[in-house]
């Protein structure tokens, strides 16, 4: 382990980027074969650094991409020429090996925000994931889920799950979507719970979504289903309608397996 980290896990980036010590590094690779978190997340690392690290070699950058480089490299620190007694020519590959190394640092600082984000980005999932549970565990025990399909092409990009819960003696159907297009004027999305024959329709109820994002979420405690309820829809309805016929348009079904 570096001096710079407090645990073996947080060297992963370090070695994804071959940025580790020779012994910082043999000491890691014991670490890994133990450590199903870091199998993952170098997985995961590899990609991205092997998209940024072995770019093709002949790719000309723009003009001032490449002046800028060049004159930071120009800014390091350089070693001492070899006396004249002991130079050799230098080859076109050694020319390039050398460049190379010289660009490193800022290839790797690249690969580093590029790691980063990845990193945030799977916290933030999981983050979001957790806090899903943990709302899914205050409503009740989960029975069953399902996924929600596009009922029409308009809402194509739309996605979401059904859950079915239970809380003692009480059934709750929650429903949660993202990419929803914003309703126009008194507009509203509208829950439905059916039986498998779509002979009883109960409203689950109504709400709008939220964010850039398209969120939208609706919970309906039901003291009874129908007797074969298997089935949730979503339509946008032309208003916050109560009663047990939909009027609207079909937005995304989904059906559970009981």
């Amino acid at each position: 382990m570096n001096p710079y980290t407090t645990t073996p896990c947080d060297d992963v980036e370090l070695y994804a980027l071959d940025g580790l010590e020779r012994a910082e590094q043999l000491r890691f690779e014991q670490h890994l074969a133990a450590c199903a978190a870091c199998q993952s997340r170098l997985a995961e690392l590899q990609d991205v650094t092997d998209a940024l690290l072995h770019a093709p070699a002949d790719v000309e950058p723009p003009t001032g991409m490449r002046d800028r480089v060049l004159s930071a490299v120009t800014a390091l620190p350089q070693e001492d020429a070899p006396s004249a007694a002991v130079a050799r020519p230098v080859t076109l590959a050694a020319r390039r090996k050398t460049w190379q190394q010289r660009l490193f640092p800022y290839v790797s600082a690249a690969a580093v925000l590029a790691i980063a984000l990845l990193g945030w980005q799977n916290t933030t999932l999981r983050q979001e994931n957790l806090a899903q549970s943990a709302q899914i565990e205050q409503l009740g025990q989960l029975v069953a889920t399902a996924a929600l399909t596009p009922a029409d092409q308009q809402f194509q990009s739309v996605s979401g799950q059904a859950m079915l819960l239970q809380e003692g003696s009480q059934k709750i159907v929650m429903v949660k979507a993202s990419r929803l297009p914003q309703p126009a004027d008194r507009q509203q999305y509208t829950l439905w719970v059916m039986n498998q024959g779509q002979t009883q329709v109960l409203n689950g109820g109504t709400f709008v979504p939220t964010g850039p994002d398209g969120l939208g979420m609706v919970v309906f405690p039901a003291k009874e289903l129908p007797a074969d309820f298997n089935t949730v829809a979503v339509s946008l309805e032309p208003d916050a309608y109560s009663g047990n016929t939909p009027r609207g348009v079909p937005v995304m079904t989904a059906k559970f397996d009981l």
